[in-house]
């Protein structure tokens, strides 16, 4: 994995999709140097690559106008919008930082792919079902393709956002990635719409992380999960747009990439026609797992107040009056540079997630963990001890000291979400991320309670 004919693949894509001139500039140019430079990357040789992006950005520059007038999907093709622009910011922030040559102690943190291998609900049929949020019930498997091709097709989708991650935090994190089958694993999906967005999706995700295996999720700092999709392909409601995709947030805090399987099958018909490409899916997957991403970053740094609603950065209105440019990525880089650079809690630390040894909680007494949290406070309540929120709802709590956490009761109104099973305890991080002894809180539902 790793090495492509990109050569033959571009002549391939363009054939397929009406050639060059279908294109024009700079969509060829933004595509073929996007391509050429991570290939050069790939190859370990990032002054190739800085040749190719700085001749680019030199005819075209960032923010320049000139981007708009790429074609979106011709033919049914697509790129991104504009053409290949966020993968190419992001592979001249990781050419920057490799060609920098800064001796850091990187970190290994891995990116975990979770391919479902069933879901199970209700698709909608009609415009009627899909406003009660109604339909037949369906069992669906996930696509065979995606399963056969999985070890290059996360490859090609992935490579460019995993160099970014570690260009990001100066080269001290180093992103792997490993795909998890749960063949056998159902989970709830639906069809719905809400204030005018139509939904096809996965309803609940405890199951996923109840079905992974305890080694996987130790390793584990960040997550894609894959669900067979819901999206009916035929009749009334095959051309409606429905989001399938976002990012979620594991039990431990880590981001979750959420897509249904076909996401990285073929395009959906609000970005083009047909199956991804190989050149689709190198180029546009950057894009789409950026923009997830830093929706993640900005909740995990709220004190920049750089998302207050979301994506408030689609109004320039809305933008710090010290950031330049006019696009989404540009917003990104921005906020890369002039605010998240200069956190505290230093990105190489803040997207380590994967957690504490097991053992590492045996000895201790949950007793020191009674008192007051952001938001309640825990108490004993005879054998066991009890949760009480600022709400003044309250539910059982039990000490389990092999996973390092509170059990909810069966009183607990959110036992069957996604991380509401327990309060996981969490424990400080040192300057490299790594685990110290001192207990900081807990996470519940994703959410970190600090102990006050």
């Amino acid at each position: 994995m790793g090495t492509y004919d990109t050569a033959t693949d571009l002549a391939d894509f363009f054939a397929e999709f009406g050639g060059e001139e279908a294109f024009g500039q700079p969509a060829v140019a933004a595509v073929t140097t996007y391509l050429g430079a991570e290939d050069a990357l790939r190859a370990g040789d990032p002054a190739a690559a800085d040749a190719l992006l700085d001749a680019l950005w030199r005819k075209y520059p960032v923010s320049d106008a000139k981007w708009f007038n790429t074609p979106y999907s011709p033919r049914g093709a697509h790129l991104g919008s504009p053409t290949a622009y966020y993968g190419l910011r992001m592979l001249t922030e990781v050419t920057d930082q490799l060609l920098r040559d800064d001796a850091v102690e990187a970190k290994r943190v891995q990116l975990t792919v979770v391919l479902v291998g069933c879901s199970e609900g209700t698709r909608s049929t009609t415009q009627e079902e899909l406003d009660a949020g109604t339909g037949p019930r369906v069992q669906l498997t996930l696509n065979e393709e995606l399963n056969a091709n999985a070890d290059e097709w996360f490859d090609q989708a992935t490579w460019t956002f995993r160099q970014y991650v570690s260009a990001i935090t100066g080269g001290r994190l180093v992103v792997d990635l490993h795909i998890e089958r749960l063949p056998d694993l159902c989970v709830p999906v639906s069809t719905s719409r809400t204030d005018g967005f139509s939904n096809a999706g996965m309803t609940n995700d405890a199951s996923v992380w109840d079905a992974m295996p305890a080694d996987i999720t130790a390793s584990t700092d960040m997550w894609w999960v894959l669900y067979p999709s819901v999206v009916p392909a035929t009749g009334a409601l095959a051309d409606t747009e429905f989001i399938t995709d976002g990012m979620g947030l594991h039990p431990s805090g880590a981001p979750v990439f959420v897509s249904d399987d076909l996401s990285t099958v073929r395009k959906t018909s609000q970005l083009g026609k047909g199956d991804y490409t190989s050149v689709e899916r190198r180029t546009y997957m950057a894009q789409w797992m950026q923009t997830e991403f830093f929706h993640h970053l900005f909740r995990e740094y709220p004190g920049f107040e750089l998302e207050k609603t979301p994506n408030a950065w689609f109004n320039p209105d809305n933008w710090p009056d010290d950031f330049v440019g006019v696009m989404e990525p540009d917003y990104f880089q921005e906020a890369l540079h002039k605010r998240l650079l200069f956190a505290e809690i230093p990105l190489a630390v803040m997207l380590r997630y994967e957690p504490p040894r097991l053992g590492t909680f045996a000895n201790t007494d949950p007793n020191d963990l009674v008192g007051a949290y952001d938001g309640g406070s825990i108490a004993v309540a005879g054998d066991n001890f009890q949760w009480t929120n600022d709400a003044g709802a309250t539910w059982q709590l039990t000490w389990d000291a092999a996973s390092g956490s509170f059990l909810t009761g069966t009183d607990s109104p959110n036992r069957a979400s996604s991380g509401g099973n327990a309060f996981t305890i969490v424990v400080a991080r040192d300057e490299n991320g790594d685990h110290t002894d001192q207990i900081i809180g807990f996470r519940y539902l994703g959410e970190l309670y600090l102990k006050q």
